[in-house]
């Protein structure tokens, strides 16, 4: 049990939930290769197989605060 308020812990505009993780818009091409790197070299898929792994793990990454934001105002925006 925390101290913050009801849902602070998980909003990402919130300074203590900064985090020094890679985000999944802004280090894209980073995670790719990293992904890439552990995928095809620890499996027997093919290259397509492979891609698809690799966006879908892409996925499971965070957003930064700021990307976060941009994604919070574009689905606003659509209603």
């Amino acid at each position: 049990m925390s101290n913050l308020p009801l849902g602070a812990e998980n909003d990402p505009y919130a300074p203590w939930n900064q985090k020094d993780k890679l985000c999944r818009y802004c280090d894209k091409e980073e995670i790719q290769e990293q992904l890439f790197k552990i995928i095809a070299l620890n499996s027997t898929l093919d290259d397509d197989r492979i891609d698809e792994v690799i966006e879908e793990e892409l996925d499971k990454f965070p957003l930064c605060p700021q990307c976060a934001k941009e994604e919070y105002y574009d689905y606003d925006d659509e209603d």
